[in-house]
């Protein structure tokens, strides 16, 4: 423990804080960066510099980490961005050690009673389910990575409650979501699982900065409108109901069902560099004008059932990276010009189709699910691909598909799943040794 501890004090100060919290999570848990990021924002560990996104500030923070080794990636964009991280075993119990003797955070692991004195714990994570644990003023965060069956009605007393993240397996009381509305200072709140109804006063949370729902709520509340502090919602389980998404002007994340607020505009949401749209039905017509002003848009995915609208050339998204489209189409739109990765599905598209994506100089990943190509012959052309490294077909109806020599130089692997029609002997030698089939 002595050398980790070493580098645990070479870390300049703003990094120490960051590098603690990454103790509250559960041995061997995957932490989701974006999350991560968020939360190290509400708790107040990031300091403002210059004209930059706290997000990214925190972005730059969490590379540092990684460059001193004291957290390692699981999982990384190809474009870059590390999806998930986790902390070594070793370094999680340094970490622990240290917020310990500093009181940073406390960790309930054991199955029952409260094991720790509530009168001073500033931010709690709860590892096991709880009893007779009763919070007081001084609680900031809750953490709670297990359905402990805490109500929240027992919290009244934490007033000054900046993070909640709670994960729970059934239904809550509606008195219990609803004292939500007592905790003004909230700036991040997460629900999963199971289900309950979210009170109207939620409108009244005026310092929240990510609001994650994954639990049925049914209609998101309308007063959510009026969070203007707002800068990450996502609440795909949900259907919209009234929200009038537009006035939520600082979210630079949006993951929501297919609704009125598309028809309503959300153009103006210019900060905006992830976006989501998923449900029944086909998207409305209105949406492409909306996207075609998103500039900003770092990952774009879009789930029409049935039909997706067509959509706006991209010419000038010169930060969208990462782009999923799931419905019929009439043809596929002019594409980012540094698209890294790609996502089709139900899209129904036409050999013309190819022609386009094979000209993507930036492309590293291909994902072609069921029926996102009709023709039973599919050709990639000398020189095509450049920069692809991996390719996934599943489901489309190919039964000749064409390689010719100098397409796809950066190739690394070619995974296929229920392909049966497709004669895979004819391919070139190169290919056939990077296939596996899924």
């Amino acid at each position: 423990m002595g050398i980790l501890a070493l580098s645990y004090w070479d870390l300049p100060a703003h990094l120490k804080p960051c590098f603690l919290y990454l103790g509250v999570f559960p041995e061997d848990y995957e932490i989701d960066s974006e999350k991560l990021i968020r939360l190290w924002i509400a708790e107040g560990f990031i300091q403002q510099r210059d004209d930059e996104t706290m997000e990214d500030v925190a972005g730059d923070y969490l590379e540092e980490l990684f460059d001193r080794s004291m957290v390692q990636v699981s999982r990384k964009r190809s474009d870059g961005p590390v999806v998930n991280c986790r902390i070594h075993d070793l370094l999680r119990d340094l970490s622990i050690s240290k917020a310990t003797q500093n009181n940073f955070f406390t960790i309930h692991n054991v199955e029952g009673a409260c094991s720790f004195s509530s009168t001073n714990v500033r931010r709690l994570a709860l590892h096991r389910s709880i009893n007779g644990y009763h919070p007081t003023v001084t609680l900031r965060s809750l953490l709670n990575f297990r359905d402990s069956g805490i109500s929240y009605s027992e919290f009244r007393q934490a007033k000054l409650l900046r993070v909640m993240r709670d994960d729970f397996m059934f239904p809550r009381e509606p008195t219990s979501i609803k004292e939500l509305k007592e905790f003004v200072h909230l700036r991040y709140l997460e629900l999963n699982g199971g289900e309950g109804l979210l009170p109207s006063s939620i409108g009244d949370l005026n310092n929240l900065q990510t609001l994650v729902l994954d639990l049925s709520i049914g209609s998101l509340p309308e007063p959510i409108s009026n969070l203007e502090q707002l800068r990450h919602l996502e609440a795909l389980e949900n259907t919209v109901g009234n929200l009038q998404v537009n006035k939520l002007t600082n979210l630079q994340t949006l993951c929501l069902q297919n609704g009125n607020w598309i028809k309503d505009g959300f153009g103006n949401l210019t900060n905006l560099r992830k976006l989501i749209i998923t449900g029944d039905g086909s998207l409305n017509e209105t949406l492409p004008d909306s996207i075609g002003k998103l500039l900003n848009l770092r990952s774009l995915a879009l789930y029409g059932t049935v039909f997706l609208p067509q959509l706006k050339p991209f010419t000038h998204h010169s930060h969208l990276y990462e782009m999923s489209l799931f419905g019929a189409m009439k043809e596929l739109p002019e594409l980012p010009p540094n698209l890294v990765e790609l996502t089709l599905g139900s899209t129904n598209l036409e050999e013309a189709a190819i022609s386009k994506l094979e000209k993507l100089s930036h492309l590293k990943i291909l994902k072609l699910f069921m029926d996102s190509y009709k023709v039973r012959t599919m050709i990639f052309s000398s020189g095509s691909f450049p920069q692809l490294e991996t390719l996934i077909m599943a489901d489309i109806p190919l039964k000749e598909w064409i390689i010719e020599e100098g397409a796809m130089p950066s190739l690394k692997s070619v995974l296929l799943n229920t392909m049966q029609f497709l004669n895979t002997q004819t391919l070139p030698k190169r290919v056939r040794a990077l296939l596996k089939h899924i």
